[in-house]
C-alpha cells in the first residue's frame, strides 16, 4: 500500500506504453480498474457504450494512484490502452464461461457466472451474447447450428475434425458444408435438423 498522498511515478515510452519499474503495475493496475465493475458498468455492450463519466472516474482512478509527466497529453493513449485491455477481458471471459463446449443451453451458460460478476450483470451478458443481433454481428447474419457446428468441431488453424472421429455417425463437415451450400443456392430445402 502506497502512503496517502504518494503516488507511483511511469514512464513512458515514444509509443506511448508504460515502461519503467512501475510499467507492469500501471498495465496491471489499469486491467483492474477496467474489470471493475464499480469502475466500468458490466452491462454494456462495448467500450462504445460506456458514458464519459465512467471513463473520467476511471480517469480519476488512474491519476489517485499513479503520476507521469504531461497527464493530459497521456490521457488519450491510457484510455486507448484501457479499451483494449477491457475487450481482451471480455474475449476472456466469453471465451471460458459463455462459449465452453460443455454448456449446451443458455441455462447452463447462465449458471456458469464468474463468481467475481453479479447475476444481473452475468445475465445481461449472456443474453447479450446469445441474441440474434449479436450473432448477426459477429458472423454477418443469424448463427444456425449448421454454423455452429461447421465452427466447433474445427480444430486449430481451421482444420477440420476427422469425420471417423465424429460420434452418432454425423456427417462430414464437407457434407455438411455441401448441404448448407445446396440451400442456399435454392437447390434443397433441408432445414438445419434434416442437414445433421
Amino acid at each position: 500500500m502506497l502512503p496517502l498522498g504518494e503516488k507511483l511515478t511511469v514512464e513512458f515510452d515514444n509509443d506511448s506504453i508504460p515502461t519503467g519499474a512501475n510499467g507492469s503495475s500501471f498495465s496491471f493496475f489499469l486491467g483492474n480498474q477496467v474489470r471493475n465493475q464499480t469502475v466500468i458498468p458490466a452491462q454494456v455492450s462495448g467500450w462504445d457504450e460506456i458514458k464519459p463519466e465512467a471513463l473520467e472516474h476511471l480517469w480519476s482512478c488512474v491519476q489517485g494512484v499513479f503520476s507521469f509527466d504531461s497527464p493530459e497529453l497521456r490521457k488519450n493513449a491510457i484510455l486507448r490502452h484501457a479499451r483494449a485491455l477491457f475487450k481482451d477481458s471480455r474475449h476472456k471471459m466469453k471465451r471460458k464461461y459463455f462459449d465452453n463446449r460443455k454448456l449446451k443451453t443458455k441455462a447452463d451458460r447462465m449458471k456458469n457466472r464468474p463468481a467475481y460478476m453479479l447475476d444481473v450483470d452475468w445475465k445481461y451478458l449472456v443474453n447479450l451474447w446469445s441474441s440474434p443481433e449479436f450473432q448477426k454481428e459477429k458472423y454477418g447474419r443469424e448463427c444456425s447450428r449448421v454454423d455452429l457446428m461447421l465452427k466447433s468441431h474445427t480444430r486449430t488453424f481451421d482444420k477440420p475434425v476427422n469425420a471417423e472421429n465424429l460420434v452418432n455417425n454425423m456427417p462430414t463437415k464437407a457434407a455438411i458444408a455441401k448441404l448448407k451450400n445446396e440451400r442456399e443456392q435454392g437447390l434443397n430445402n433441408k432445414t438445419d435438423e434434416q442437414i445433421f
